[in-house]
């Protein structure tokens, strides 16, 4: 409820560091006023958790180790990805190609996402977790974190609308909010408490049922797949003892289905809407330089007798014309491959400005 937008370009696969990020997003407008509306934002975890450990003196890094990780147990458990790659016993990431078939692929630093995602854990020791969290901050008979704050986590700070596309994939879900990094939901007239999270080949979901002191927590390594969250509802409907049962692996898998069909309708629209046997403005090198934007640094375009090319945080994609003034990114193992590029053109047709990764970069240096 920070009024920031995602803006997750700043951190994945980036080489800006923790530091970096944070001074970054200062400098990027807001999308909406302050605490008007939910926008989830991983940047604000990241600083959250960073400004928790220099309070306490400590790397962030240092600290949920200290704090957290030997308390309770966590031996498998890390923040650092030298340390995960290390471990012999680690599940592999996997994605879906477009054509449908599973692939491994080797795991990918995200040390600078730090509290947003930087964790590294197994089932068995997330389990410890949750058993602190469901005995009120203590661990075996040792408190962590006073049951006030604990609470505290818990309390609702920020309605979430339940869109269509919420209602369709969570029946039985009549409210929902966001406390300090949970998901609040009321189902079956139940306080359900959860989050999950996805990150290149791995999905991730802790549930708690603090009335029940039931505890879920599923791990998958593969991130396009239903297949946690049909687990938990299958789970939660079985340890309620709820008396209609649904196939969630069925409902999922169909709604999943429609959702596919309907992303794929909005793709096929917009290629629709593609201007073809267009040509650019100018000659390509009218569009070579350096352009800047004040978070996220310099973008560099450069033309050659085979096209150009466009260089950010380490990137280096080519562009390829799409239509009029627009390019589009390709060739690059890239987060942001199929991104449009823009060039704006003003009234004596130079290039003042790029449009790029949904933020404007202002032209600072021709070739």
């Amino acid at each position: 409820r920070t009024g920031l937008s995602r803006h997750d370009n700043l951190w994945i696969r980036t080489p800006f560091s923790r530091e970096d990020i944070i001074r970054r997003i200062g400098f990027v407008p807001l999308a909406k006023p302050f605490r008007q509306e939910y926008q989830y934002q991983n940047i604000m975890f990241l600083t959250a958790g960073e400004l928790a450990a220099k309070a306490a003196g400590l790397s962030w890094d240092d600290f949920m180790k200290q704090r957290f990780f030997e308390p309770l147990a966590m031996k498998r458990t890390t923040t650092r990805h030298a340390e995960a790659v290390a471990q012999s016993d680690r599940a592999m990431p996997h994605r879906k190609s477009r054509g449908g078939a599973v692939e491994s692929f080797e795991w990918i630093n995200y040390d600078n996402v730090g509290a947003a995602g930087a964790i590294n854990s197994s089932a068995r020791d997330l389990a410890n977790w949750v058993r602190l969290q469901l005995a009120g901050g203590q661990f075996e008979g040792r408190r962590l974190i006073s049951e006030r704050n604990l609470r505290e986590t818990w309390e609702p700070h920020m309605v979430q609308r339940l869109t269509a596309e919420n209602r369709a994939l969570n029946p039985g879900v009549t409210q929902q909010t966001y406390a300090l990094g949970w998901n609040l939901i009321h189902y079956q007239g139940r306080l359900i408490i959860s989050h999950s999270g996805v990150l290149s080949g791995f999905r991730a979901r802790i549930t708690l049922v603090p009335e029940r002191k039931l505890g879920i927590v599923l791990l998958a390594n593969l991130n396009s797949t239903d297949a946690p969250e049909a687990l938990n509802y299958a789970l939660l409907d079985e340890f309620l003892d709820l008396p209609s049962r649904r196939d969630w692996n069925q409902h999922l898998t169909a709604e999943r289905a429609r959702l596919d069909a309907r992303d794929a309708q909005e793709r096929a629209a917009r290629e629709a809407r593609r201007v073809r046997d267009t040509k650019p403005s100018r000659e390509l090198t009218h569009y070579a330089g350096i352009f800047e934007h004040r978070a996220y640094g310099p973008v560099t375009v450069t033309a050659t007798s085979d096209g150009l090319t466009l260089e950010w945080a380490g990137f280096r994609p080519r562009l390829e014309h799409y239509h009029f003034d627009t390019f589009r990114t390709t060739g690059a193992n890239a987060p942001f491959a199929g991104e449009l590029a823009t060039f704006v053109l003003n009234a004596q047709a130079e290039v003042p400005s790029l449009r790029f990764l949904n933020v404007e970069f202002q032209r600072v240096k021709k070739p």
